[in-house]
Parts: structure tokens; C-alpha cells; sequence
């Protein structure tokens, strides 16, 4: 069984973090008063093989994985 921890490369059976986003029309919200605002035109996010942004809406999934030192 292949290293299922990796983040250095997408691959079958790896955990992955994907975002999918045009650099012509994404746009950071965060300003210094308020910096935890999502970015606009952000079609879609995959984290670890779930997609959690579709079609710039968020699905309401919240996967997680813990990395730890080895």
C-alpha cells in the first residue's frame, strides 16, 4: 500500500488538496480589519478527495486529516 500521507504529488490512493481557480478573475476579500474573508471566483476546492467548493458554492463537507511528524 502506497504512502496514503503524501502531499507532494496526486496520484490514486494519495490525499490530496486541490483549488481550482482562474488567476484573471479571483479576488482576495480579506482586508487588515477583517483577514478570515473567502476569496471570490473560486470555482472549486477538493481536500483530501472531497469536493468542499463546487461551482464557487461551498457543499457544506468538512474533511480533515491530520498530518503528524513521522
Amino acid at each position: 500500500m502506497r504512502n496514503r500521507i503524501s502531499r507532494r504529488q496526486i496520484t490514486e490512493d494519495y490525499y490530496a488538496d486541490i483549488v481550482i481557480f482562474n488567476p484573471e478573475t479571483i479576488i482576495d476579500m480579506s482586508t487588515f480589519d477583517n483577514p478570515h474573508q473567502y476569496p471570490e471566483e473560486v470555482e472549486y476546492v477538493v481536500v483530501n478527495g472531497e469536493v468542499v467548493v463546487q461551482q464557487g458554492e461551498h457543499t457544506g463537507l468538512l474533511p480533515r486529516k491530520i498530518l503528524r511528524k513521522s
